[in-house]
């Protein structure tokens, strides 16, 4: 079920020796065609879009424009769509970034000398050599131009990749049998774990093609992503309505999006800054004892207890990456003005000591039905860290 994406200069052969390695059993070929046909099924408003946009460097007024970002994102879940549904070979359009990390992802770029390629694209195209020349400048120029708008990065550096070959003067044949040995060690690295995070991961780039082609409004700062244990959707929106239809575009998604109670969530980090105001800054317990005196023992108490440790973990999370000056990727965005004094406040010392006295609370709190006693003393175990 490995898959394998593939990035290519224009004339290195790539197509060719795409189209060879998904003659491994099983396997198939997505290309343009098979991306787009996917992209279409959206309604003919993106037949223009797949026509003028496929690998091209937006320009300025595209790259603000909702329909351009609504584009991209289908894209990217045609892409997640064919990854997970496995051995699959994609080609291009930054399927190396989308399956970074995923350990049965092969991520292959395929190069070659500018001499043999302007020779290649010259026979293919009926060109002669000057035209082929600015025929393979401008296509690379076009393609590194929509790859460093939507991935931050040009395509070009070895390192995004777990194999780059080149096929100056190699039969494509045997690039081709030397990605394949590469698919029968990427098969060993399948397990449950990484076959269940791809289809988080290919829910949430779901999840965002709708919110961004399925909105009758703009929402700024949207992002969604599967952080390891849900996929989260984060962005602002003005009026309630809006809230609800998010939440409703988000939960139809194909794939059983997670349910995301925000009342519960709300009260569970409200909770959460209780215990860490105590911690930090506040010596009177009195209004902790009291909050925790609600954490009861048995099943709900145990699940109201985990809510409130989850969102004390993400907290802190977002403490740290204010520490880190990276508050674009803050979470809880409604208080980040209280998580910035925070941040100001402890050290990175400090929350890596209390991340793992939430880890030993959650182990313990398995076997103490006194949840109520095990909060306060965690409060007091963060406090005396800070």
């Amino acid at each position: 079920m490995a898959v394998v994406t593939l990035s290519r200069e224009m004339g290195s052969g790539g197509a060719e020796i795409g189209l060879l390695a998904a003659k491994s059993p099983g396997y198939r070929f997505v290309d343009r065609e098979r991306i787009f046909a996917r992209v279409k099924e959206a309604g003919h408003k993106w037949d223009k879009w797949s026509e003028g946009m496929d690998e091209h460097t937006p320009r300025l007024w595209e790259r603000y424009d909702w329909s351009y970002r609504g584009f991209v994102a289908m894209v990217q879940s045609a892409i997640m769509q064919e990854a997970v549904s496995g051995k699959v070979v994609i080609m291009g359009r930054g399927g190396n970034f989308l399956l970074k990390g995923v350990p049965f992802a092969l991520r292959v770029r395929i190069v070659a000398r500018l001499e043999e390629r302007i020779a290649r694209v010259s026979r293919r195209e009926k060109i002669d050599e000057d035209s082929a020349r600015r025929l393979i400048e401008r296509t690379e120029r076009e393609r590194a131009g929509f790859l460093l708008t939507v991935y931050g990065r040009d395509g070009k550096d070895p390192g995004d990749y777990d194999l780059q070959l080149d096929s100056t003067g190699v039969p494509v044949e045997r690039i081709a049998a030397e990605i394949c040995a590469g698919l029968y060690e990427k098969d060993r690295l399948m397990d449950e774990e990484a076959i269940k995070g791809l289809a988080m991961r290919g829910l949430a780039y779901a999840i965002k093609a709708r919110l961004l082609t399925g909105l009758p409004f703009f929402m700024p700062t949207l992002d969604v992503a599967f952080d390891g244990e849900a996929v989260c959707v984060r962005g602002v929106v003005r009026l309630p309505r809006e809230r609800a239809l998010v939440a409703r575009l988000s939960a139809g998604a194909v794939g059983g999006a997670l349910f995301f109670n925000l009342e519960a969530y709300l009260a569970a980090r409200q909770d959460a800054l209780l215990l860490l105001r105590t911690a930090i800054a506040e010596p009177d317990y009195s209004a902790l004892f009291r909050t925790t005196e609600s954490y009861r023992a048995g099943a709900e108490g145990q699940q109201k207890t985990q809510e409130m440790l989850r969102a004390l973990t993400g907290l802190l999370h977002d403490v740290m990456l204010l520490q880190a000056g990276a508050p674009e990727r803050v979470r809880n965005i409604d208080i980040t003005a209280e998580l910035q004094k925070m941040a100001q406040s402890v050290s990175l010392h400090w929350i890596e000591q209390a991340t793992q006295a939430i880890g030993q609370a959650e182990s313990g709190m398995r076997r103490n039905l006194l949840r109520s006693l095990s909060l306060d003393a965690l409060a007091a175990q963060m406090a005396r860290g800070a």
